[in-house]
């Protein structure tokens, strides 16, 4: 984390399975290029806990990652058991205090 996100929750690092993590790669490349922007991530869900495990692009920096899901709005997707697509999460109440959204990480998102 930036030395500005000290008041960000603590996040945890996992590593996706080595035979895994090159498609899971390619996954993420290719929904990058076909929604034309500059990253993708893909999460999975599990015991509460958002896990990173690859991505594409300017946010590869979260691989790894593990959050909780009341944290992180692919919890939160995970959660109602529903999709959501979202331009602009700063103006989304349930989503514009998240800290990746108040730090500017996450700006739109895609959750399915």
């Amino acid at each position: 984390m930036a030395s500005s996100d000290h008041d960000a929750p603590a996040a945890t690092t996992h590593a996706a399975p080595a035979e895994h993590s090159g498609a899971l790669h390619g996954v993420c490349i290719a929904a990058a290029r076909l929604l034309r922007t500059s990253s993708a991530l893909l999460s999975l869900t599990h015991d509460n806990q958002v896990h990173v495990v690859a991505g594409a692009g300017l946010s590869t920096t979260a691989v790894g990652l593990t959050a909780r899901h009341a944290d992180s709005i692919c919890g939160q997707v995970a959660t109602s058991g529903t999709t959501r697509a979202v331009e602009d999460a700063t103006v989304e109440n349930d989503l514009s205090e998240l800290i990746a959204v108040k730090t500017g990480v996450v700006v739109s998102y895609l959750g399915v």
